[in-house]
């Protein structure tokens, strides 16, 4: 059975891990494209944001390929989020305005929709009757799905 890369480096990473653990030290390594050394904090322990993180990390985010969800340069933008067909207008030319950034869909806006509509319909987290305030992830289309 062949391991990808980010597979092998996170079971690297386990085991540094917990062999930090059972000699009662703090596992120290390398993540990413970084290089240098860090802190693991936990691996053990049931935290989806500290998984999230690690293999985030392990996964040389800074090769990711920005906006590769959505693209800010078209005027409309159609999404397909919690049964739902979105169609989003954006201002293309608006990004050249200092400060601002809310005119155009950014990844990170698609991505929060999307983990939430996973966490609402596998019921780890209850939307209904709770109000969202999205700040920084473009248009609003987390708060346009909450309603």
């Amino acid at each position: 059975l062949a391991l990808s890369e980010p597979l092998k480096s996170l079971l690297e990473v386990m085991a540094t891990a917990e062999e930090a653990k059972m000699e009662g030290e703090v596992a120290m390594v390398s993540m990413g494209s970084y290089g240098g050394k860090v802190k693991l904090l936990s691996v053990w322990e049931e935290s989806a944001a500290e998984e999230t993180m690690l293999l985030w990390g392990i996964q040389q985010p800074t090769f990711s390929k920005p906006n590769a969800f959505v693209s800010q340069s078209s005027l409309q933008l159609s999404l397909d989020a919690c049964g739902q067909s979105i169609s989003i207008l954006q201002s293309p030319s608006s990004l050249s305005t200092p400060g601002v950034t809310g005119a155009v869909m950014w990844d990170s806006g698609v991505v929060l929709a999307k983990f939430l509509e996973h966490a609402v319909d596998s019921r780890m987290l209850l939307l209904q009757g709770k109000n969202i305030v999205e700040l920084g992830s473009g248009c609003g289309l987390v708060g346009v799905l909450q309603q």
